[in-house]
């Protein structure tokens, strides 16, 4: 059988068969705040696993609704509960020990009765005038509550380390969840940048097939052109004496269609 060791669990995934009102709102309230100031309970609470996320209170129910009260308190602070939880391997011999504790508790609280015995000095019985004169001096004890504070507070260091290490555990293994979230953004973003690139080579192959088909049209249509002009039977030098006798201005190095052009358009506006 493995180690016996207390588990953290949420106060809210647990339930309890026993009413609140069976116990002192007041003391409730003095335990949850000791277990706010101790960062949890000394004395875990037993219970038994009722589905995935729930349970049910065995033993502890006083303890239940102070950590009840400790998280009405401070919901972030008295969010967890020390517990011990039932398993099948070990769900026997614990409830036995519960019966144990429990029948241990009922003695502590009716004491046996034993045999009055007579005083040594018996306390001799004043009469009024008497008793007005004489001095209170009643010692004060403590009440069940008191003591248990006391108690409480003495076995704390006990459980604080064992406390301290669960805490770590969780740190540790929530460090490690928390490392594998930038890997899991860093694959999405590559993703997407990929995706992006894809585009962008789909854009630029579409746009240069376009390309490449244009020029074929418009040389073909410049031919044509060509082919049906007024001047197109001139040479190169005999338009651009042409256009210069017509005032025309035009680059040295022309092709013989943009020269064609500008003759054809200068004809145009002087016919208008």
């Amino acid at each position: 059988m493995k180690k016996l060791l207390p588990s953290l669990v949420a106060v809210k995934k647990i339930t309890s068969s026993v009413p609140r009102e069976s116990f002192s709102e007041l003391e409730l309230e003095q335990l949850g705040k000791l277990s706010l100031e101790a960062s949890g309970l000394i004395n875990p609470i037993v219970l038994r696993r009722t589905s995935m996320q729930s349970y049910e209170v065995v033993d502890g129910h006083f303890e239940y609704y102070a950590a009840v009260k400790a998280k009405e308190l401070e919901p972030m602070k008295g969010e967890m509960i020390p517990a011990f939880l039932l398993e099948p391997e070990n769900e026997e011999v614990l409830l036995e020990q519960v019966k144990v504790l429990r029948q241990g508790r009922i003695q502590a609280v009716i004491p046996v009765n034993s045999p009055v015995e007579p005083a040594v000095n018996p306390i001799p019985v004043l009469s009024e005038p008497e008793r007005d004169r004489q001095p209170i001096d009643t010692p004060l004890e403590l009440t069940p509550l008191a003591e248990e504070i006391k108690h409480l507070k003495s076995i704390i260091q006990n459980l604080e380390s064992n406390l301290n290490s669960r805490v770590d555990s969780l740190t540790r293994k929530i460090e490690r969840l928390q490392e594998k979230d930038p890997i899991v953004a860093i694959e999405a973003l590559l993703q997407q940048q990929f995706k992006a690139i894809q585009q962008e080579l789909e854009v630029g192959k579409s746009k240069a097939s376009a390309k490449s088909s244009v020029p074929k049209n418009k040389t073909s249509a410049k031919s044509s052109v060509s082919r049906n002009r007024k001047h197109s039977g001139l040479t190169v030098k005999e338009l651009k004496t042409m256009a210069t006798k017509m005032g025309l201005k035009f680059p040295t190095k022309i092709l013989k269609n943009d020269l064609l052009d500008i003759i054809e358009q200068a004809e145009a506006q002087s016919s208008n």
